[in-house]
């Protein structure tokens, strides 16, 4: 969900490659002048119908999330285009999915599991997932209601057993634990 586009704008960063130059980082959109458009060496890139056309047009809307939705698999999604009016918006497909050892390596972080200092109250809504563990991410279901297979991808991505027990463990840790994990599954961000 943006670890892998993270780690490789950080790595092009410290080897000095302005922002503005990294085009190529699956899972990242990038703005271009539209007289640019013509020098694009993109392989299958696909123009959706242009934001004026989408704000106007339900069936332009329609059509233009038919496309990026077809092209949300790392596998097969190809770049996306979209002209605005004073700039062309470039998506690029799809970071492909986590192997299991990174998956780990990303929710064995520390998180605070806590609102941020600057908050003077608790946050309600943080209260059922404080305790709660992503055991995987994604959904192949692409189901109308929802949106986890747009953010999460559609192909499913898992921890290892060791990694969501050693996360249960450090919640023993932690104040407020009353021994009860709220949800082990996939879906809270």
């Amino acid at each position: 969900m943006g670890e892998t586009a993270l780690c490789t704008i950080a790595k092009n960063a410290r080897a000095g490659m302005e922002p503005k130059n990294m085009h190529d980082i699956p899972g990242t959109v990038w703005k271009i002048p539209p007289k640019e458009v013509k020098n694009l060496d993109i392989p299958d890139l696909c123009t959706l119908p242009g934001y004026s056309d989408v704000k106007e047009s339900p069936h332009e809307f329609c059509l233009a999330h038919s496309m990026i939705a077809k092209n949300q698999n790392p596998f097969t999604g190809k770049t996306l285009l979209q002209h605005h009016p004073k700039t062309v918006i470039v998506q690029n497909p799809p970071s492909f999915p986590l192997k299991t050892s990174e998956m780990d390596r990303v929710y064995g972080l520390p998180y605070q599991r806590a609102e941020h200092p600057s908050y003077k109250e608790e946050i309600p809504a943080l209260i059922p997932v404080r305790f709660s563990v992503i055991s995987h991410r994604g959904c192949y279901g692409n189901c109308s209601f929802c949106a986890i297979s747009m953010h999460q991808g559609s192909v499913i991505q898992s921890r290892s057993p060791e990694s969501i027990l050693s996360e249960i463990a450090s919640f023993r840790k932690m104040p407020g634990f009353a021994g009860i994990v709220s949800d082990v599954g996939g879906h809270v961000p």
